[in-house]
């Protein structure tokens, strides 16, 4: 008996410690798991509406609308992902879920009215209507009056996001409002035809996706109206077009150009800069252009690649005039002195010479070098060649006395005729410029009356008393 009495005891006991068990369970659960997924619950939907997860963001809210059946900040997250998903009654439907559970909570009110406001603000007059009624119209607070005054505005001056203008994709048009103004409702229309409250209403977004006018009128509870506001947006993807046929045939020219310093060949690094430049442009495509401003500046950026990319491929160029230059010069050094004395050069004039002649060799031996680079040097070594001959140190040339330049015309007008407006003039600073001109030889220049000279000069050798022509470049002729 009294072993019977004992399992009695023990089964009692083992009874009463599984119900403090269940019952201490229950507790940490309601008082400590049940707050903690809640909030990892709303951390996670607000984490995912700020990565616009609008889908994920809802179920998260609903997880933790489960655990606390009475949240509203749950409820005003949920709305927030249904409006960014596009689903307006249902975002309106949970809002008034969630007023219904706090009627005169004026923050919860506030923010319903701020998340409505611009998308229909004719709903969110209706939340206003519902506190002011539940709280009592001389228990509002002053915000809440000056809400209530606003709605009486005339609707005025709201932005359109993005701005009327030209763009290269389909685009959702949002009307921006400067203040809150709850109540006031918007239509509008995309076919040319002014607007009225029969025309579309306003819900968050009027999508474009061809070139549109949209024309916008506001109306305030007193059926007050605005005026109406035209928008104008043009929507053209061809460049668009443009960009990925510019993509697609760089990058058939960077696959088809090898490294190397062969013609048709180029450098890595040029290879690598295309490359990085195709990579961020495509990034760009994928992204989304959405002004055409945005789209012209890719397409220009893409085309200046390109450019610069085939203009760092190796080309057949024509060396053979650098060549000559380079012998000449060669020739000029190697048979010159410098000195004081006739016939030789001015000291540091053959340094100078030996410059210019190194660096035509390195452009001549770089196998990159394009035509317009061994053009351009072409250029410096003439001008070189020409400062170093000028360089040349001279004799001095003696001065003819007034009866010989006399003497010496004469004999020159004997074998030319001047017009009327010209006159025959010894001119002893020209002669001394002229490196083939020798001691014996005298210049005679033709001046026209208006000071202007002539571009050939007239030598009379005063040993033969032969008379010659020469030109501008130097050539002489016997006349």
């Amino acid at each position: 008996m009294s072993s019977t009495n004992n399992k009695k005891k023990i089964a009692g006991i083992g009874i009463i410690s599984a119900i403090i068990v269940m019952l201490s369970s229950i507790f940490i659960y309601a008082s400590v798991v049940k707050p903690q997924k809640y909030s990892e619950y709303i951390d996670l939907g607000n984490k995912y509406l700020l990565e616009e997860n609008y889908e994920e963001a809802i179920l998260a809210f609903e997880k933790a609308i489960k655990i606390d059946a009475k949240s509203t900040e749950a409820r005003v997250g949920a709305a927030k992902a249904y409006i960014g998903n596009n689903e307006l009654d249902k975002a309106i439907e949970i809002l008034e879920e969630a007023q219904e559970l706090d009627k005169t909570n004026e923050t919860l009110l506030k923010e319903i009215l701020e998340i409505l406001n611009e998308i229909d603000s004719d709903v969110a007059y209706e939340f206003l209507d519902r506190f002011i009624e539940e709280k009592g119209e001389n228990n509002i607070s002053s915000d809440i009056k000056e809400i209530l005054e606003l709605s009486k505005d005339i609707p005025d001056g709201f932005n359109a996001n993005p701005k009327p203008g030209k763009y290269v994709q389909p685009i959702s048009v949002k009307l921006k409002l400067d203040k809150m103004k709850v109540g006031h409702s918007y239509y509008y229309t995309t076919d040319g035809t002014e607007p009225n409250k029969e025309a579309i209403k306003y819900r968050g977004n009027i999508d474009i996706k061809e070139t549109t006018t949209i024309k916008v009128i506001g109306y305030n509870k007193n059926n007050e109206s605005s005026k109406v506001i035209t928008l104008e947006y043009i929507i053209d993807s061809n460049i668009i077009n443009d960009v990925k046929d510019l993509v697609k045939e760089s990058e058939e020219l960077l696959n088809n150009t090898s490294v190397g310093t062969n013609v048709g060949q180029t450098t890595q690094e040029s290879k690598k800069n295309f490359e990085v430049e195709i990579k961020s442009i495509k990034i760009k495509l994928k992204e989304g252009l959405q002004t055409y401003e945005d789209a012209k500046f890719i397409k220009n950026k893409i085309t200046s690649a390109m450019k610069e990319f085939k203009d760092n491929i190796v080309k057949p160029t024509d060396k053979s005039k650098l060549k000559t230059q380079i012998e000449t010069a060669q020739n000029l050094y190697d048979n010159s002195t410098e000195g004081n004395k006739s016939g030789q050069y001015k000291s540091g004039s053959k340094e100078t010479l030996l410059k210019e002649i190194n660096a035509s060799k390195e452009i001549y031996n770089d196998p990159t070098i394009n035509q317009s680079q061994i053009d351009t040097q072409v250029s410096k070594l003439q001008n070189a060649i020409t400062t170093f001959k000028n360089s040349k140190v001279r004799g001095q040339k003696p001065v003819l006395s007034a009866s010989e330049v006399n003497k010496y015309k004469q004999r020159i007008l004997e074998r030319i005729n001047l017009g009327p407006d010209q006159r025959l003039v010894y001119d002893y600073d020209v002669a001394s410029a002229i490196p083939k001109i020798h001691n014996n030889y005298h210049t005679f220049c033709i001046y026209y009356d208006d000071g202007i000279m002539s571009i050939n000069l007239i030598i009379i050798d005063i040993v033969t008393e032969e008379i010659y022509m020469c030109n501008e470049i130097g050539e002489i002729w016997n006349i």
